[in-house]
């Protein structure tokens, strides 16, 4: 699922591919008896490249279509006709697209890069946060219901909640590969997302189960990636731990 954000700036970048370069454009006809096309077209460029900053490709290559339709309507003769007299406006309009193709598909990778460089600084900031909550000798209860939010972000999933209980041998269950196990059948979260039942991530003390983590879903939110999955592991073995410290004065 794209997140609310990502939607919006989707949105977003839809409705500046569309406008911008007709905007543009009809700001520009007053010049267009004194200005040679040439030097409107970079005008337009520099439009174009702006409508595919936000580093979505369709729209970015939407708003050189834009560009080059109202650069030809508004700014190259006959005007006002969809019609191309010389091969140099044919060429501007194709320009207009590449560049706004071009732009995109930078402005795309970059976006992508950087959403995974934030959600890698989440969840070592997470994992920090619940290690130094352990080390201050936080109260095992209240160590487990900070990595259970953690967990719902995490895994985009609409309510966690950590079971004493340990589950049975129907239910899903999330190994220590970091895969869906259900009865033997395939199910790849990544690509089909969770369940419609609840999935146990399951949590051990000192070698032995001390329970699980029920997770409900789904969520809004977005695919849930092996990286991901493998930082839950990370959280549930934290939370044995924590486990394990509250045991540890019963045994002595």
């Amino acid at each position: 699922m794209i997140k609310r954000y990502e939607r919006l700036g989707l949105r977003g970048a839809w409705v500046t591919a569309v406008t911008a370069p007709f905007v543009a454009a009809l700001l520009m006809v007053p010049l267009r008896a004194h200005t040679q096309a040439s030097n409107l077209a970079l005008v337009m460029v520099v439009v174009v490249a702006g409508t595919a900053v936000p580093g979505f490709r369709v729209p970015a290559i939407a708003g050189g279509v834009s560009a080059g339709v109202w650069f030809d309507f508004f700014l190259t003769r006959p005007y006002q006709t969809f019609s191309i007299q010389h091969s140099a406006d044919i060429q501007t309009a194709v320009l207009m697209t590449v560049v706004a193709a071009l732009v995109g598909a930078i402005a795309s990778r970059r976006r992508q890069a950087g959403e995974k460089a934030q959600q890698s600084r989440d969840e070592v900031v997470g994992l920090y946060v619940t290690a130094q909550m352990l080390s201050a000798g936080f109260r095992p209860t209240l160590v487990l219901q900070t990595i259970a939010d953690q967990l719902r972000a995490l895994l985009f999933v609409s309510r966690c909640v950590f079971d004493p209980g340990q589950p049975s041998s129907t239910e899903p269950i999330i190994n220590r590969a970091g895969e869906l196990d259900w009865r033997g059948l395939p199910w790849s979260l990544p690509h089909q997302g969770w369940p419609a039942v609840p999935v146990s991530l399951p949590v051990d003390s000192s070698g032995q189960p001390a329970g699980r983590f029920l997770l409900h879903g789904p969520a809004t939110g977005g695919p849930v990636t092996f990286d991901r999955l493998l930082t839950a592991l990370a959280l549930a073995d934290l939370a044995g731990a924590a486990l394990g410290r509250e045991e540890s004065p019963r045994s002595s």
